[in-house]
């Protein structure tokens, strides 16, 4: 009899259905150096976002929500992995064109969580992808890691810059004194590169660093100009658009470009290439839309659930938009880039409705990091928080953060409680019953018990602490060094404070690339619910501040004893010409021979998706 019981409630278990009462359809989307007050429902007064500002209203709006990294690689890694980077591999800075590691087999995406234990969920990835090519094996793209079908570009799309960014071959922004170096833009207002730079046209240059720097380049410049055209008579100098602020990265050859031109990718798994090199960047935001309509319509119809990661990332430098949304923004160019993905973000939630699948999709929107204010006006905005991306003040990793499921998730509602990319993983495993495995160590917290109500927020946060991860930590500088801060409940401690490259020509000097970073003597201690912009640290004689550094510091201490905090870098592994992905792998010369167009305007993005995902499922 007690078998027989014990029989009963194992099959009971067994059967128990997942919280909601079924398995939900999911999707996050998931921005590019999108800022806390890019959105207009986060307050930007020239925004125009009513799909976004829809979810926020049908929805719950986070206000203390958290990218586990400042920058690309390393959140978009925890985002799918619920794991710290540093557990990962996906340390310390980001992936190159050419870089030879990514995110390693053995990690356990979202994607490839959904088809264990039992599961069987159709999986798609479109857009930015940014943890690992594999050269022509495609050994780290999206389709070997758990993702059915993707199509998107593999890392920023800064690696080269394309070709140009708005309608009728427009480039990617005007060359100024702050852009010199862009010579790929037709309306450069001059051809020549650095030519055209002079004391004068920089002295409205309030940052006297930067003018000096455009000066040294131009002499470099010049130098390297006279010296190719000496040793190739009759050909053309250009510098590479790979050239950034930095001069130790001026460039290592003044022949040849080390990267590829942008790669559209497209397929399912075993079966993912390179359809168009340089991609038509112009056409790729009503590209990825109607692949992410395709793949819901082929999940609705087989009945089958589906997860789509939608990876906009037209907010991150340099922004591009279609002839649809060009000139179309008070915000300018970032404007119009914002506007067409909030406009394709609402395609998507239609679609949603004329499936008759709304009510069982629980849809998630975020950001990776903050913004890069370095672009000034197109770089974004973080609102009243400090800096922005690559820096670990409030700017570079408090993101905005959308959670809608209609008659589910509360609406109308905003939360003020922590919670994080790393805690999408533990949320999902909740949404549809099964256990994250035990093998490894999770960084993340369900939100389920205060997202998935409608009683007005009675559920509470499990996450009361949030580490604030460099962009480019690393284990052999000290524990200091590894981590900059750390809050708990409204208290942020930071041992180390400095700035970010990304944040350049801000006006807030600490957010600059020379505002080093600095292991602090006395750790600044910042109440963020009575000062969010971190401009007033309490007095150290406080009686207080002692009991507070001591309680945060068990914090650090509590995440530096858990297993497997730190994994061998891939990022270290450095880059490989062969690794650039190339649509003609072994062509000469390189890199100009990777050029195709297998899409040519006569291929529809139905005719490539019925031959490379339906056809294979």
């Amino acid at each position: 009899m007690v078998a027989l019981l014990v029989g009963i409630l194992a099959l009971a278990v067994a059967n128990a259905a997942p919280p909601l009462g079924f398995l939900p359809n999911i999707i996050i989307f998931y921005a590019d150096d999108y800022g806390w007050g890019d959105m207009e429902s986060y307050g930007h007064p020239m925004s125009i976002t009513p799909n976004l500002d829809r979810l926020a209203k049908e929805g719950t709006k986070l206000t203390a929500f958290y990218s586990s990294s400042p920058v690309c690689s390393p959140s978009r890694a925890a985002l799918l992995t619920g794991r710290f980077q540093t557990r990962t591999g996906i340390w310390p800075g980001v992936f190159n064109a050419d870089s030879v590691g990514g995110l390693p087999e053995s990690e356990i995406t979202i994607a490839k969580f959904l088809k264990m234990n039992g599961l069987n969920y159709r999986t798609a990835i479109v857009g930015k992808w940014h943890i690992g090519t594999g050269g022509e094996n495609g050994t780290y793209l999206p389709t070997n890691r758990g993702f059915d079908f993707y199509t998107g570009i593999p890392y920023s799309h800064d690696m080269p810059d394309p070709p140009y960014c708005f309608p009728d071959k427009r480039g990617c922004w005007p060359a100024t004194a702050i852009d010199p170096w862009n010579d790929t833009c037709p309306d450069s207002f001059d051809q020549s590169n650095f030519e055209h730079i002079t004391e004068e046209n920089l002295k409205y240059d309030y940052d006297p660093l930067s003018a000096e720097q455009a000066l040294r380049y131009k002499k470099r410049y010049l130098k390297d100009k006279k010296e190719f055209e000496k040793n190739n008579p009759g050909k053309k100098f250009k510098i590479p658009v790979e050239l950034r602020r930095s001069e130790n990265v001026y460039y290592e050859d003044n022949v040849a470009a080390s990267s590829p031109p942008l790669p559209l990718y497209y397929g399912g798994v075993g079966d993912t290439h390179i359809v168009q090199q340089p991609v038509n960047i112009t056409n790729v935001p009503s590209w990825y839309t109607n692949n992410v309509l395709s793949f819901i319509n082929a999940s609705v119809s087989a009945k089958e659930k589906f997860f789509v990661y939608m990876a906009f990332h037209q907010t991150h430098h340099p922004q591009f938009a279609s002839s649809m949304f060009f000139n179309t923004s008070q915000r300018g160019m970032f404007g119009d880039a914002e506007a067409e993905m909030d406009y394709n973000l609402g395609k998507i939630m239609d679609y949603l409705t004329t499936m008759g699948v709304e009510n069982e999709t629980f849809v998630f929107f975020s950001s990776d990091n903050g913004p890069s204010l370095a672009r000034e006006t197109r770089g974004g905005t973080a609102g009243p928080l400090k800096c922005g991306k690559g820096t670990t003040w409030e700017g570079g990793q408090r993101v905005p953060g959308l959670a809608w499921m209609p008659g589910k998730v509360a609406s109308g509602r905003v939360s003020r409680q922590m919670g994080s990319t790393l805690d999408m993983f533990p949320t999902i495993a909740e949404l549809v019953d099964k256990p994250i495995p035990t093998d490894r160590y999770y960084d993340g917290y369900s939100m389920y018990d205060w997202l998935f109500t409608e009683k007005g927020g009675n559920g509470k946060s499990k996450r009361d602490t949030f580490y604030y991860w460099p962009k480019d930590p690393n284990p052999n500088k000290g524990w200091q060094q590894s981590l900059h801060a750390v809050r708990v409940n409204q208290w942020k401690l930071h041992w180390i404070t400095g700035g970010s490259h990304c944040q350049n020509y801000y006006a807030d000097t600490d957010c600059r690339d020379n505002a080093t970073e600095t292991v602090l003597t006395t750790p600044k201690l910042f109440n963020l619910y009575q000062d969010v912009g971190e401009h007033y640290p309490p007095n150290v004689s406080q009686p207080f501040y002692s009991n507070i550094v001591k309680e945060v510091n068990k914090s650090w201490e509590f995440i530096l004893n858990t297993q497997g905090l730190w994994a061998t870098s891939e990022i270290n592994k450095g880059g490989n010409q062969a690794h650039g992905p190339c649509c003609n792998w072994g062509c000469t010369p390189w890199p100009s021979c990777c050029d195709c167009d297998k899409i040519n305007n006569t291929v529809t993005h139905q005719e490539l998706f019925d031959t490379y995902y339906l056809n294979s499922n």
